[in-house]
């Protein structure tokens, strides 16, 4: 053991160590400009700063977060501390960056209610600390997703149910609508499918060069300090965040993340009365232009089957239920009788089920008696029908349409019969003024049934508009005659500016008609 005796670090040392190093950092800060990002949950501001960090023109250090690393308590880490001693910030000057960006979440679930309780009796831009930096350039960046989008990722991340999402964005409204204009705002769609299109628009708005690299963002590992201590990665591997993992080879922006559809019609139907049409609103003169076209139109047609209805869910629970009893009379594995299930062209509809269940029967060597196949087909029939639900926001759609005089019509292929009896099981017979299918016109949509329902009603293609779910079967023959039409995609971000217009739920053409 040595003899040597070891001394305290001296702390007048330390301290003055410490001055000096905060003095040189006030200085590299002085000649920075700033810019803040305000995020809605979800709403692609971590991505915006994972893209500015590929300037180098920008430093970008971390988002305020609470002090606690469990995140539980309401004690946070202040704007000034951070900016001090951050090292991303504080080498800066060095590196030749102009411009330090951060994000600021007043919605997120990092806070607490008392945080912003005083949000309308404040000045906006206190919000928004400022710190050292000379000038603050223009308005903040205000970034904004669908809801609908939002509340699938956190059900996935197990965060918080709608009612909490509610919260938070009324919480980003009220900070948009204190801000004065003029305001940005970056739409998550609009950032991650058209990236060469909106990167420059920021760039120009923060005064710094646009580059293509920042359309491939790969820095993932950009520190900041939490407790003032402890460097952790900004940008760790989240469910939410799993489309931009370091795991991938291409680091380019990917343009969808997978829709889980965890949630239920009613919470659509909740989250999309209570902030839904504030997420529209962002859409500007779009908005405009889709209700105005929509007014012009006499007839407004429909699919049925997945675009009034949940028929694919409901088929989904009915094969489930008729292979499994077909599995306790055959003995036949269910995993094998549901591999080659999906060998028959992926149809559940109704009318070739017969066959469906005939063509398992042969390929497994199985006598299927004719009771057996009745009962199959029954349960079939019986599961479909129990499991019948509207889509969210169809009869609130329907109703705005009634009451503004237009000509309501159904546009479907399969049974006639079967569809007459879903719409009156659904309470939906009424509101129709017409009803056609491809099995009564004896054609198919591909086939020339959108003609002939024009021949029928003696109109024009510019009298009708057409929401339907499927691109191939609904928009593709219906465009071709001219027919406006709106694609309803529940997998799909909602895109009002596409070709055709493209929507998530039947509440948002509800909230785009009622303006």
């Amino acid at each position: 053991m040595s003899g040597k005796r070891r001394h305290a670090p001296d702390s007048r040392y330390d301290s003055a160590s410490k001055r000096s190093r905060m003095a040189n950092t006030m200085e590299s800060l002085s000649r920075l400009d700033a810019c803040h990002i305000v995020g809605a949950p979800g709403s692609g501001s971590t991505l915006l700063m994972k893209i500015l960090a590929e300037s180098k023109s920008c430093a970008v250090p971390c988002r305020l977060l609470p002090k606690d690393a469990s995140m539980s308590e309401a004690e946070f880490v202040l704007w000034d501390f951070i900016s001090r001693e951050n090292y991303t910030l504080s080498s800066a000057s060095v590196e030749g960056e102009q411009v330090v960006v951060y994000a600021v979440e007043p919605c997120s679930d990092f806070y607490h209610d008392e945080v912003y309780v005083n949000l309308d009796k404040c000045d906006p831009s206190s919000l928004a600390y400022s710190g050292p930096f000379p000038r603050i350039l223009g308005s903040p960046i205000f970034c904004i997703r669908d809801p609908i989008r939002v509340l699938d990722l956190w059900k996935k991340d197990e965060r918080m149910e709608w009612q909490g999402l509610v919260h938070c964005l009324n919480m980003f409204y009220r900070l948009w609508d204190l801000w004065p204009d003029p305001k940005i705002c970056v739409l998550y769609k609009a950032l991650a499918e058209y990236p060469c299109e909106v990167i420059p628009v920021i760039c120009d708005h923060l005064e710094i060069p646009f580059t293509y690299n920042m359309t491939r963002p790969t820095k993932f590992s950009i520190p900041f300090l939490r407790r003032g201590v402890e460097e952790v990665s900004l940008y760790r591997p989240l469910h939410s965040l799993e489309a931009f993992s370091e795991s991938k080879e291409d680091y380019g922006i990917v343009q969808d993340e997978p829709y889980y559809d965890l949630f239920t019609n009613d919470e659509k139907d909740m989250l999309e009365s209570m902030v839904g049409h504030r997420y529209i609103s962002y859409w500007g003169d779009s908005v405009r232009v889709l209700r105005e076209t929509l007014l012009e139109k006499t007839w407004i047609a429909f699919d049925l089957d997945d675009a009034l209805h949940e028929y694919r869910r409901a088929s989904s629970k009915a094969t489930d239920t008729t292979l499994e009893y077909f599995h306790q009379i055959s003995r036949v594995p269910l995993s094998d009788l549901r591999s080659a299930y999906s060998d028959i062209d992926g149809s559940t509809s109704t009318e070739c089920i017969e066959d469906c269940f005939s063509f398992l029967a042969d390929r497994f060597s199985f006598e299927l008696a004719f009771e057996e196949k009745n009962h199959l087909l029954q349960l079939y029939e019986d599961t479909i029908t129990d499991g019948l639900e509207l889509k969210s926001g169809a009869l609130r759609l329907l109703a705005t349409l009634n009451g503004l005089g237009k000509k309501l019509a159904i546009i479907s292929e399969g049974l006639h019969d079967a569809h007459e009896r879903n719409l009156n099981l659904l309470g939906l017979e009424d509101p129709f003024d017409f009803i056609v299918t491809s099995n009564g016109a004896r054609r198919g949509k591909t086939d020339g049934l959108f003609q002939e329902v024009l021949d029928d009603l003696k109109i024009s293609a510019s009298d009708m508009a057409y929401i339907g779910d499927s691109e191939e079967r609904d928009m593709k023959p219906a465009m071709e005659l001219g027919i406006f039409c709106i694609h309803f995609s529940e997998r799909k971000n909602c895109n009002l500016e596409s070709h055709p217009p493209r929507i998530n739920t039947l509440n948002k053409l509800n909230h785009i008609l009622r303006g």
